[in-house]
């Protein structure tokens, strides 16, 4: 929840030089000022279940790997995407173990954290804005420019300002960036993101379709089916578990025969539900999209058929 303090807010001008349009610093530009005038300071208690405090940190890359090990040849275990909150928890070497918001533990490289959480707190924003699409370019100005910056899809961004056509984000290492046309909606500050429907849902996911299978990914940059139903149900107002096994037990158990658009679909051998090997969203007309292990690319399947990672066997519905 956010503290607000609203008011009379003081601008600091920040003078600067030898800074492209692709790199700008935050300053005080006219548009910036009045945009500024009208919103509110914000100081949360958490950032996306991540608590603001000394050991909270941003992430500055698109997607980063979380390693079980400070050693990139060991499991990963999650992915952190752009200007996500992480909480750092010890430090060794090149290597920070973080915590993050879905619940994974492990280490990332140094060089992708930074402790400056100023895109995320303290500053006037007016809107949050979430990336919708598979992937956002963040452009220098209001009209394109020069791309600044991509994210992916659940990336979240703090606003100040807004030209009418797009919106100036606060970005991580003291910078801005501007959003604009599809792909992103924009929610209060004190606003989770509304709930939306099973067909809603089914869209985001078909978004993903052809992107590269990798293990506890959960990105464009490569995901697993756990990976895409998660990071799918965030930009649709819920906040599904991380994992399979957690997935396995949200919502209602239904059968195939009631199946509708944006049920979520377990594969596998056998009904014993510590066999499951794998999930998909249902689009209709008796497909289902998943992130095959099997065939290494996210892509669509029958109901009907035994799937690349096993048959359809039950659902459960999220959305009611």
């Amino acid at each position: 929840m956010f503290r607000k303090i609203v008011g009379l807010c003081t601008v600091f001008i920040l003078v600067f030089t030898g800074c492209g349009a692709a790199s700008r610093e935050v300053a005080g530009s006219k548009a910036a000022q009045e945009e500024q005038s009208a919103a509110v300071i914000s100081v949360p208690d958490e950032v996306n279940g991540i608590a603001v405090n000394e050991s909270t940190a941003v992430v500055t890359d698109m997607v980063v790997d979380v390693f079980s090990e400070p050693n990139v040849r060991s499991q990963r275990i999650t992915q952190v995407i752009y200007n996500q909150a992480v909480s750092i928890l010890s430090e060794e070497g090149s290597w920070i173990r973080i915590a993050a918001a879905d619940g994974g533990i492990g280490w990332v490289r140094s060089k992708f954290i930074d402790r400056n959480i100023s895109s995320i707190n303290g500053r006037s924003y007016t809107h949050r804005i979430i990336i919708t699409g598979k992937e956002k370019s963040i452009f220098s100005d209001p009209s394109g420019g020069i791309t600044v910056k991509n994210a992916v899809m659940g990336t979240v961004f703090y606003a100040f300002n807004n030209s009418g056509t797009a919106y100036e984000v606060y970005l991580p290492d003291n910078m801005t960036g501007w959003l604009r046309g599809s792909g992103i909606i924009h929610v209060g500050l004190d606003a989770g993101v509304p709930m939306t429907s099973g067909e809603d849902f089914a869209a985001s996911a078909l978004k993903l379709k052809g992107t590269s299978y990798l293990l506890n990914g959960l990105s464009a940059m490569g995901m697993d089916s756990p990976g895409m139903i998660y990071i799918c149900s965030k930009i649709n107002g819920l906040n599904l578990p991380r994992d399979l096994k957690g997935q396995i037990h949200y919502g209602e158990e239904i059968s195939l025969d009631s199946i509708a658009v944006g049920d979520i679909v377990f594969l596998g051998e056998s009904e014993d539900i510590n066999n499951i090997s794998g999930a998909g969203i249902y689009l209709g007309n008796g497909q289902y999209i998943h992130a095959s292990r099997a065939l290494g690319y996210v892509r669509l399947e029958g109901l009907n058929e035994s799937g690349s990672d096993g048959k359809p066997l039950f659902a459960r519905r999220i959305f009611r």
